[in-house]
């Protein structure tokens, strides 16, 4: 019995364990990204502090860590920064109210099902999307890491700016916070994130403290306020809420996509499973909270689930115990984070982000996939160029314009039979195959839509021409068509009256359910000498394998 309670016990106190080593990192971590949000620290803290147990009641995973991320505080800076007018009250309000409408939207997409349409940002462009953002991050706080006063939005005017204004740099803040950095960059290495994080904010809290560094031009952050908030619908107008559509919306799918990505990468590590559909709720509920306690959007982020993940958490209650640290410290302890230098922040956000920005993931997309680095790159340069909220738009409307270049320009082989079997396979890639006589089998090698069925039917009837033996029978193989529009439908019927204007009778082998139904439904089945469902090739030919 006593074996028993040990092991029922364990894992609660696993999550307590980690939940303390997540607050550690993150209550440092989200004053940073708060700032990075253009909001004072304390809005930074009410996220977690909220987030975590609301995530909790309905998320999946077992090791996800919500909260404010890179990507989110720079889509808010960006978009809220023109809306405000340098009001912070109204910029509260707003960076509240895109909360809310965040959780909106993650409610209306999981009513509608809708979690397969965030696939279309990919990969490579969350690649390229990372590295653009942490450059952007990193040109933001260089300045407040070398003590320069930024007067400058964007990449590029940022790097030029403080470039110009390299010799304002504050030495001694300059050595605090490039000290910080190198700290935690070094020290990570070997211990977990957390600790290092603690321990660099505490020895700067104490240094700053214990040696007037404020008096001597060290800028600090400001007072966080003792005690716990309540929660307050912020106040916006029916104007407001439409200028804050498109970013309410980048925010909802960019924190989707980086919550289930996170949520897999956990899962595949632990063997259980998530349920992407779930995590939209869960999201929902995080940002339904923050909006009430005056924070603004979070998602799911990789470092801080790391933290969680190091810290041994066995289920999502570790964020239940993390809410509660941070409680504890709004409660008690704020009084000595009015001594953290604002470069301890600076060197916090751009460790955080070091890790967006590798060779490595654009290299491999190089090597194995042009397109797909072609998109990495417009993600990245777009971010650079047009900001956060254009870039990515951007980056998607370029990966499905050659998307549907590629889809227009499907690829297709000539088949021919294996010796001594029925399989047919691709006769360019297989020297040992066979042309059936009086026969020409093409397949299609991706489905049949209206922006690629001229091209087909081009491609067939050139190939059809090519052949010297002219063929009495064209068999069109359509295992890769599972429906059909009704651009198939013509083209396949006016594919039909050509060759058979040719001497050559048109057939159909590997139809679909679906596809076949559309032909019926169409009436011109039987024009392709009868449709058998999922008929193989050598059914249509109706020859014996030799």
């Amino acid at each position: 019995m006593p074996d028993q309670a040990e092991g029922r016990s364990s894992p609660v106190r696993a999550d307590i364990v980690a939940g303390i080593a997540l607050a550690a990192f993150a209550i440092p971590e989200s004053m940073a990204y708060a700032g990075l949000a253009g909001l004072p620290p304390q809005a930074g803290l009410y996220g977690y502090l909220i987030a975590g147990p609301l995530f909790a009641l309905l998320t999946s995973s077992r090791h996800v860590a919500i909260g404010p991320t890179s990507a989110l505080s720079m889509m808010v800076a960006a978009a809220l920064a023109p809306l405000a007018g340098g009001d912070p009250v109204r910029y509260g309000q707003l960076a509240a109210a895109t909360a809310l409408m965040v959780a909106a939207l993650s409610v209306a997409a999981w009513l509608l099902r809708l979690n397969q349409l965030v696939n279309f940002i990919s990969e490579p462009i969350l690649i390229g999307f990372k590295a653009g953002v942490a450059l952007v991050i990193a040109s933001k706080q260089i300045p407040h890491l070398l003590g320069i006063e930024l007067h400058a939005s964007g990449f590029f005017s940022a790097i030029a700016y403080t470039a110009a204004h390299l010799r304002e740099t504050h030495l001694l803040t300059a050595a605090l916070g490039i000290g910080a950095l190198a700290l935690i960059l070094v020290l990570e290495r070997w211990l977990p994130g957390g600790v290092v994080v603690l321990g660099v904010v505490v020895v700067s809290i104490a240094a700053s403290a214990g040696l007037g560094l404020s008096a001597m031009g060290v800028k600090v952050a400001h007072e966080v306020p003792a005690g716990l908030p309540w929660p307050v619908l912020p106040r916006f107008s029916a104007g407001d809420a439409d200028s804050l559509v498109t970013l309410a919306f980048a925010c909802f799918v960019m924190g989707f996509i980086e919550t289930t990505a996170v949520a897999r990468t956990f899962a595949m590590k632990h063997r259980y499973t998530v349920d992407p559909r779930r995590e939209m709720l869960a999201l929902a509920a995080a940002n339904v909270g923050t909006g009430l306690l005056r924070s603004y959007p979070v998602s799911g982020g990789m470092s801080q689930s790391a933290v969680n993940d190091q810290g041994g958490a066995r289920s999502a209650k570790s964020l239940v115990f993390a809410a509660g640290a941070i409680a504890l410290v709004l409660l008690f302890l704020t009084g000595p984070f009015r001594y953290l230098p604002e470069a301890t922040l600076a060197a916090l956000v751009l460790a955080a982000v070091s890790g967006l920005v590798e060779r490595a993931p654009f290299k491999h997309l190089r090597e194995v996939s042009p397109m797909e680095f072609r998109a990495a790159l417009i993600a990245l340069v777009g971010v650079l160029f047009l900001g956060i909220l254009r870039g990515v738009m951007l980056a998607v409307v370029a990966s499905l314009l050659m998307v549907i270049a590629r889809i227009s320009k499907p690829a297709s082989s000539l088949r021919g039979r294996r010796p001594g079997d029925d399989e047919f396979v691709d006769l360019a890639r297989y020297p040992e195959a066979r042309p059936v006589p009086g026969a020409l089998v093409y397949r299609v090698d991706q489905p049949l839509i209206y922006f690629n069925v001229d091209r087909v039917r081009e491609d067939v009837v050139a190939h059809f021409r090519a052949d010297s033996t002219r063929p009495h029978l064209v068999v069109l193989e359509l295992s890769l068509s599972p429906r059909f529009d009704l651009a198939s439908v013509t083209m396949l019927g006016e594919l039909e009256e050509q060759l058979r204007a040719q001497g050559a009778e048109l057939k159909l082998a590997e139809v679909h359910t679906q596809a076949l139904e559309r032909l019926h439904a169409e009436g011109v089945a039987e024009r392709f000498g009868g449709v058998e469902r999922r008929a193989s090739v050598a059914t249509v030919l109706g020859s014996a394998p030799h």
